[in-house]
């Protein structure tokens, strides 16, 4: 009975302590890192193959460590909030090297970040990115 109640206390101890270090790890997230934690994180070769598929998708491109980046992050968790929708986030931590990500920034012209890119049946277009919550709410509804 004693080595019943050991390892029943033993097991909610464990329990507690897995509970403690997830709720540790929960809060030391960035706002960016809870918001783009809902999008699909692909790679390079991920993105195109879905491209030669003939997919259709949203493609945000940007970094935590880009000021307008954040900003514009925040305008797409409002959203996400008021309705869930897929987007796909290249994710640059996700295996690509320097090289296939300039090649990929390089073949649909993006310059600078935050960037949105429309994939429709496979065809690539990079509308102006939204700047505010009014132009990101009609993006979204309208793409999604």
């Amino acid at each position: 009975c004693k080595m019943r109640k050991k390892i029943i206390l033993s097991f909610a101890l464990a329990v507690i302590l897995a509970g403690a270090v997830f709720l540790i790890l929960e809060w030391r997230k960035t706002d960016y890192q809870k918001i783009v934690d809902h999008f699909n994180k692909e790679s390079v070769e991920e993105i195109n193959k879905r491209i030669e598929d003939k997919d259709s998708f949203i493609i945000y491109i940007g970094s935590e460590e880009c000021p307008y980046c954040v900003e514009f992050v925040k305008l797409l968790g409002n959203k996400y909030k008021e309705k869930k929708f897929e987007m796909t986030c290249l994710d640059e931590k996700k295996g690509d090297t320097l090289e296939n990500i300039q090649a990929f920034r390089e073949q649909y012209g993006i310059g600078f970040i935050p960037r949105v890119l429309v994939v429709k049946e496979g065809i690539v277009s990079a509308p102006e990115t939204p700047i505010n919550q009014e132009e990101v709410n009609r993006f979204i509804d309208e793409n999604s």
